[in-house]
């Protein structure tokens, strides 16, 4: 028994020289060959029929490493070389014999898939009785079937490495199809999105502004509507005070009986009158019409309970008087229900009143309510008035004259500004020389 693993190796390598060495040539493809002599045929022995061939599973593929599988040499028997005993018969491999025994080759680490079974050709069963085998030529070989076939060409095996290196190269192939075949998937891919995004708008690039000039903008946004809102809130109060001063005024119009033309002018009831008798009587206009506002507020039907008549209140024996000092033959207490009568006595006694008490508004607005002889009293009294000419009005005792000072001077201040803005304010003209020869 041979211990040494290359041993089969070199005993094949011999036979392969000593077949090479035959003088008999090897039968090239596409040439005759060349039929030995016949020879007396012998009859064959009896040989079983033969059974077809099953095809076997591929074996798996052994290493590079393990040693190749020892090629068979057939020992050569009488009978079978009767013709050439002499020689020796080497059976060659043959692609049948490969498929049979595969050749070991280069392992290839690659997922292993399951086998396709591939049907063999079956060939015929041969019969039991067949004349006298032929002379076979020295190149002819053995097949697996037994029989002897026409001589074949020697091929040269096929080293394990060259079937792992061209299972390697399909292996490569076919990655590099499938690649192929992904990178033209993924390129028509692209180039559909390419068109979709031409086919859509074109939308504006968007910049994100930095954070501190967010924070500004939104701080002057904030500072901005804070000031508008502060705009609108002061034009809101502006437009509220104007409405209410508008609607005091229209209210102090028609309270004091003041009507405003289409000029902007303002006129008073009975102006005309009482402008021109108070420029008679040296009076004031503002002052004759505050008397008449607070004594029967422009009303010509007025009576009191005590019975004062018209504008100015008047009473009986005060106009009769009057009428006396202004020598009016035609006087009749009726007449007062006039209102240029009234106003004309009005202020004829209005003068006499302020040349009495030397123009002072208060004064006289206190003698024509109360009469003469009490404010004569009030300022002889030590009490009421500290120097004799003027009324300490906080000294007074409340009464309706006080009140009606009061309300006299306050009318007095509005009409003169209202209607005579330009006309000194707080004093009575001491009165006409008429009205002072009248009280003389």
């Amino acid at each position: 028994m041979e211990t040494n693993p290359l041993a089969p190796r070199q005993r094949n390598r011999r036979a392969d020289r000593q077949a090479n060495s035959y003088d008999a040539p090897a039968v090239q493809p596409g040439y005759p060959v060349q039929q030995p002599v016949q020879q007396p045929a012998q009859p064959a022995p009896q040989q079983p029929p033969a059974q077809p061939v099953q095809q076997a599973w591929p074996q798996p593929v052994r290493s590079m490493y393990q040693q190749p599988a020892v090629q068979q040499i057939v020992q050569p028997t009488a009978a079978s070389y009767q013709q050439q005993p002499a020689a020796q018969q080497i059976v060659r491999p043959t692609a049948a014999s490969y498929q049979q025994q595969p050749a070991y080759s280069q392992q290839v680490y690659r997922p292993m898939q399951p086998p396709v079974p591939q049907a063999m050709p079956q060939q015929a069963p041969v019969p039991q009785a067949q004349a006298a085998p032929r002379p076979r030529a020295l190149n002819q070989t053995r097949t697996v079937d037994s029989g002897w076939s026409q001589p074949a060409v020697r091929q040269p095996m096929e080293a394990p490495h060259a079937r792992a290196e061209r299972g390697l190269s399909r292996d490569l192939a076919r990655e590099e199809k499938a690649a192929r075949r992904e990178a033209k998937a993924q390129s028509a891919r692209e180039e559909k999105a390419r068109r979709s995004e031409e086919a859509q708008p074109e939308k504006p690039v968007r910049r994100k502004l930095p954070g501190w000039l967010t924070t500004a903008l939104s701080l002057a946004l904030i500072l901005v509507l804070a000031l508008v809102a502060a705009y609108y809130l002061m034009q809101a109060y502006l437009v509220t005070q104007e409405n209410a001063r508008i609607a005091a005024y229209e209210a102090t119009l028609n309270n004091y009986h003041i009507t405003e033309s289409s000029d902007g002018t303002l006129r008073v009831t009975w102006q005309d009158h009482i402008e021109r008798y108070a420029a008679q009587y040296n009076l004031q206009p503002a002052f004759v019409t505050a008397i008449i506002r607070n004594e029967s507020s422009f009303r010509t039907n007025a009576e009191s309970n005590v019975g004062a008549r018209g504008l100015m209140q008047l009473m009986p024996d005060t106009a009769e008087w009057i009428a006396g000092k202004l020598n009016d033959s035609s006087y009749h207490f009726d007449r007062m229900w006039d209102a240029e009568t009234n106003i004309r006595y009005g202020c004829w006694y209005l003068g006499y009143l302020s040349r009495l008490f030397r123009g002072d508004a208060e004064l006289v607005s206190a003698a024509y309510h109360a009469g003469q002889t009490t404010v004569t009293q009030w300022l002889s009294d030590p009490d009421k008035s500290s120097d004799g000419i003027t009324l300490d009005l906080d000294r007074l005792n409340d009464g309706p004259t006080k009140q009606y000072i009061g309300r006299v001077t306050q009318t007095y201040g509005i009409y003169q500004t209202l209607l005579y803005p330009d006309e000194a304010f707080g004093s009575v003209p001491a009165g006409s020389s008429d009205a002072a020869a009248g009280m003389r």
